[in-house]
């Protein structure tokens, strides 16, 4: 509903399987890449948004945690039905599965475009900064998890 309600003002993009249902409603529908091309094929896409919405199952909330920080690093703006509380104090937009948040939510996002945009190089920043591994955070977990 949220798709078909907001399709004259989004341009959506679907990375994996796309319900019928909303396939006329959808730009682009992307096979989801390789695990050797997935995060080049993600930049490629430079989205300004990014709407995970997720359903209430475990599975799903892993999923959907992977994704704020995937999508994060591309400096898209994230909108997400869950988080954890690990994810607390990142950038990001955590709204209730309710029709009626995210299409205000969305619309948020699509009347200040400027301040989503901002939004989304921060968490890019913080992601950089904080979530990413390089020689000294590798070398930082290997002599907190390995013996002397």
């Amino acid at each position: 509903d949220v798709i078909k309600e907001l399709k004259n003002k989004v341009d959506w993009i679907i990375v994996g399987d796309c319900p019928s249902n909303i396939k006329s409603y959808v730009r682009e529908i992307h096979d989801m890449p390789t695990v050797e091309n997935h995060m080049a094929f993600m930049m490629s896409l430079d989205l300004d948004i990014a709407v995970i919405p997720e359903g209430d199952r475990l599975g799903n909330y892993e999923y959907s945690s992977s994704k704020i920080i995937e999508h994060g690093i591309c400096g898209a703006s994230v909108i997400c039905s869950h988080s954890f509380d690990i994810y607390k104090n990142l950038p990001i937009n955590v709204v209730p599965n309710r029709y009626k948040d995210w299409v205000d939510t969305i619309n948020i996002h699509l009347s200040d475009f400027g301040a989503s945009k901002k939004q989304g190089k921060e968490l890019q920043e913080i992601i950089d900064k904080y979530w990413m591994l390089d020689k000294n955070s590798v070398n930082d977990w290997l002599k907190n998890w390995l013996p002397d």
